[in-house]
């Protein structure tokens, strides 16, 4: 179990169905998984198969979420950054609560709604403890 309790993120990652052709991300995936991977992040440029892939893994009881992000442009890297620390804050504070399908500003209203109107700056200075 190399990746027991571990989160990744993968980009190229969209094709994750075993019944059909798959890249090395959707092969990374399965095998992350089969290893005692905890959760997934799987990411690419194509959203619809993206999200049928986030569906597959979950109905085989997988922690998947698909985020687009576009590898060549420096301000999806930058909006990714923040949304993964917050979404790992909050993945780490409250286990049970269901992050799939949450977007950056769903993450800021949930974190809001669960500890009150603190700053936002105390997730980030958590991540980095």
């Amino acid at each position: 179990m190399r990746f027991k309790d571990k989160v990744i993120l993968l980009t190229g990652s969209a094709a994750c169905d075993k019944n059909k052709i798959m890249g090395f991300g959707g092969a990374t995936v399965w095998r992350f998984f089969e290893e005692g991977g905890r959760a997934a992040i799987i990411t690419d440029v194509q959203e619809e198969l993206g999200k049928e892939s986030e569906s597959l893994l979950r109905s085989h009881g997988h922690d998947a979420t698909y985020m687009n992000l576009d590898v060549t442009k420096n301000e999806d890297w930058q909006i990714e950054e923040n949304y993964l620390n917050l979404w790992g804050y909050l993945r780490r504070r409250y286990p049970k609560v269901d992050l799939a399908e949450k977007k950056f500003t769903d993450l800021i209203e949930l974190k809001t709604t669960l500890e009150g109107p603190h700053q936002l700056r105390e997730w980030n200075e958590d991540i980095a403890s």
